[in-house]
């Protein structure tokens, strides 16, 4: 079990970027830098033989003119801050933006010092789930791409770089229609460096979550996973699914799963793959965890899966009611008779699994009332009404999942006896109810009775589970 504890985030300065950065700085700044070579130097020409890095004098000396209105290269304007004896502090507080010498991507209003928050976190599993790092022949240039089709998705993303860094200025807004989103190189650079991470370490077969992150705190571990269940994940069925080729990244899943409390299991796929099951227990701590965590950070947001996963939590925790007979697929009927419609939009608007609604669509579609004639944008059929007909329907009864009952008795039992009544309080069934239900599972000698206990109107047994031979 890992403690969630408050602990100092980590924070990654300006003289910790590449020596490739450039920024631009206040006016107040430049005046001081002015000023000081004044005090200090008789010439520009005597402080360029003071710089730590070696600089052509006559790009030295239009960096420090006030017209001069480009980014001016970080590695100068460090070394003029040791020469005049100005703290780092004070440059990185009159940082204005910076970027990398080519790049045409400005971060704006930048957060300095860069503090390492679960956010900080999330940003390079997104890159390792579903984006890659592009990196030219001919170029030193690299920069993180992140895919996604879902509009609001990318904009979460877009989101969480810009709250731990700053605003991105892109020349244009090209990631609201297109499925791409690009990092600019500068934090692609400096997040790189933080984890000790090569350009190898994005590749689909070679990806590996740092290890920065997996001894981090129960919050960057918690992000982590959030970011692979976004890309990667699926929620359906009382479980959550984690598909990836790479069986070293899956198997570090499992490390965080385990590490969080989240009952969870690893199955192979054909051809190649492998699959991560974050099973019913697990994912309803997850969904405990994922609230309390998106409450701090809004921008971990799953989207539309969030819905999902949230359908899920209520189908589980509901009251199973048996709408009897033909119920459910007349609904369908309906639904459909208004316009056709996929497994996951009559799951959701039914409010049961995919696999009940394609139990019904199935029935349906044999029986001639519906068919398939296309499939969804992202893939999945459509289903289509061929004929409007109402199937007749048996009388409504009030019924519960298959074995959910037992499975929850066996649960109270196995921690202390109950009496009926305690029992069917917790369930919250009719006396009468479980106590026919529990003097089965003793004729199955699966709980034994130990004795009675005097309530308030009648007697009531005590029950117990017990291994009887």
């Amino acid at each position: 079990m890992i403690k969630s504890v408050r602990c100092r985030e980590d924070r990654i300065h300006i003289w910790d970027f590449p020596n490739n950065t450039t920024i631009l700085i206040t006016d107040s700044f430049l005046q001081r830098l002015i000023r000081k070579r004044k005090q200090q130097f008789r010439s520009w020409r005597s402080l360029n033989t003071q710089l730590y890095i070696s600089t052509p004098f006559s790009f030295f000396k239009s960096y420090l003119k006030p017209s001069y209105k480009e980014f001016r290269p970080l590695p100068i304007l460090l070394s003029l801050c040791k020469i005049f004896n100005i703290g780092l502090q004070d440059l990185q507080k009159n940082i204005l933006a910076y970027h990398t010498k080519k790049s045409r991507i400005i971060i704006t209003n930048p957060n300095l010092p860069i503090v390492v928050t679960p956010l900080f976190s999330m940003i390079v599993a997104h890159i390792m789930a579903d984006g890659c790092l592009i990196k030219f022949n001919n170029k030193k240039t690299v920069y993180f791409n992140y895919t996604q089709y879902n509009k609001q998705l990318r904009k979460l993303f877009i989101a969480k770089v810009e709250k731990v860094f700053g605003n991105i200025k892109y020349p244009e807004v090209y990631y609201n229609d297109g499925i791409r989103v690009y990092l600019p190189e500068v934090i692609s650079l400096v997040m790189m460096k933080y984890y000790g991470i090569g350009c190898e370490g994005f590749l689909e077969n070679k990806a590996k979550i740092p290890d920065k992150t997996l001894n981090a705190n129960k919050d960057n571990l918690l992000t982590t996973l959030i970011a692979f269940i976004i890309d990667e994940g699926n929620v359906d069925s009382g479980q959550i699914v984690i598909g990836l080729h790479n069986k070293s990244l899956i198997e570090q899943l499992s490390e965080i799963c385990n590490k969080l409390q989240y009952k969870n299991t690893i199955s192979s796929r054909k051809p190649k793959g492998y699959v991560l099951y974050i099973l019913k227990e697990g994912m309803q701590k997850f969904w405990r965890d994922y609230s309390l965590l998106k409450k701090k950070f809004p921008e971990i947001c799953m989207g539309y899966k969030e819905n999902s996963l949230r359908n899920n939590i209520l189908r589980m925790n509901k009251t199973w009611k048996s709408k009897g007979k033909n119920h459910t697929k007349n609904k369908i009927i309906g639904l459909l008779n208004g316009r056709p419609r996929t497994i996951k939009e009559l799951s959701e608007l039914l409010t049961i699994s995919r696999q009940g609604t394609k139990f019904h669509l199935k029935q349906l579609k044999t029986a001639g009332i519906i068919s398939t004639r296309s499939t969804a944008k992202y893939g999945g059929d459509v289903y289509y009404l061929d004929k409007y007909y109402k199937l007749n329907e048996s009388k409504k009864g009030q019924s519960r999942q298959l074995g959910v009952t037992k499975v929850k008795i066996m649960k109270i039992l196995n921690k202390t006896p109950n009496t009926t009544l305690e029992l069917a309080k917790k369930l919250n069934m009719g006396r009468n109810t479980v106590y026919r239900l529990l003097k089965n599972y003793a004729s199955n000698r699966k709980i034994i009775c130990i004795g009675n206990r005097s309530a308030t109107t009648h007697p009531t047994k005590i029950w117990s589970l017990k291994n009887i031979e």
